[in-house]
């Protein structure tokens, strides 16, 4: 009886109608990275979370210095000063100023913040000699990322960028697809695994290892094991891989020669 053959194309095709989809779990975003994302994530709060300044300098209201020179300077009453964290809850009315760090909450009221390398300082009071755009060096509320906002949507590798941005967003886990397990299997008398000790008439499993690259190459959760020219071995073996793995992966005795098992075994 001829031996039948199919190519690459169609051994492909029938491995991929049998292999399961894959299983899904939520994992803690510290451990997801590299993983795919089972379904969009949406950020849970704004980053940042209000408006915050981008300059160590002065909150202050920018029509205050519409008109401001280097002949005609303006003066402003500084308040005090805001933190990045702290609550202080100031309000800048029309000529004063607070003193603001990178990253602190912008007051009630102001607008904009000058730099402080453009402001001169005497006690309580700056002088501004020259005007601002309103807005200016003041990062707005959601700019990084909106609550509401689809940060990774499903299918996506989970890069260490966008665990950053879904971390500014308040997520603290993500539903992934979770690795694949796989069992790979050496069958063959002559069979050894590298670091066992050399037999002459024996060789190596190094398709086996090769094979295992791979699949740790792309993430996969995999095992090795080595199996003799034995049909209930074999069958002992894969029936057990079978049972707690997506995928098994056999290598050798595929043939039909009297000592090639796998495909009697499959059987």
């Amino acid at each position: 009886m001829a031996q039948a053959y199919i190519g690459f194309k169609e051994a492909l095709d029938l491995t991929l109608q049998h292999v399961p989809e894959s299983r899904t779990g939520c994992f803690p975003l510290a451990d997801s990275s590299g993983l795919i994302v089972a379904e969009s994530v949406r950020a849970q709060t704004n980053s940042p979370s209000t408006d915050i300044s981008m300059k160590d300098g002065y909150a202050i209201r920018a029509a205050d210095v519409d008109s401001a020179s280097k002949t005609y300077p303006v003066v402003l009453n500084v308040l005090g000063m805001q933190a990045a964290g702290q609550e202080n809850d100031y309000t800048v009315r029309s000529g004063g100023a607070v003193r603001i760090l990178t990253g602190a909450r912008i007051p009630h009221e102001s607008d904009t913040v000058v730099a402080e390398e453009f402001v001169t300082i005497s006690g309580n009071w700056i002088t501004i000699d020259q005007a601002e755009i309103r807005g200016r060096n003041i990062l707005p509320q959601g700019s990084d990322v909106a609550v509401g906002e689809t940060v990774v949507s499903a299918g996506e590798k989970l890069t260490p960028g966008k665990i950053g941005i879904l971390a500014a967003g308040g997520v603290g886990s993500v539903p992934v697809y979770l690795k694949p397990q796989v069992t790979l299997v050496a069958t063959g008398d002559e069979i050894i695994l590298p670091g066992e000790t050399f037999v002459p008439g024996k060789m190596f499993a190094s398709n086996l290892l090769t094979l295992n690259g791979w699949c740790r190459r792309y993430g996969f959760i995999s095992e090795l094991t080595r199996v003799r020219d034995s049909v209930s071995q074999l069958t002992e073996t894969i029936k057990h891989a079978v049972g707690k793995n997506d995928v098994v992966v056999t290598s050798g005795g595929a043939w039909s020669g009297d000592r090639d098992v796998t495909a009697r075994t499959l059987e």
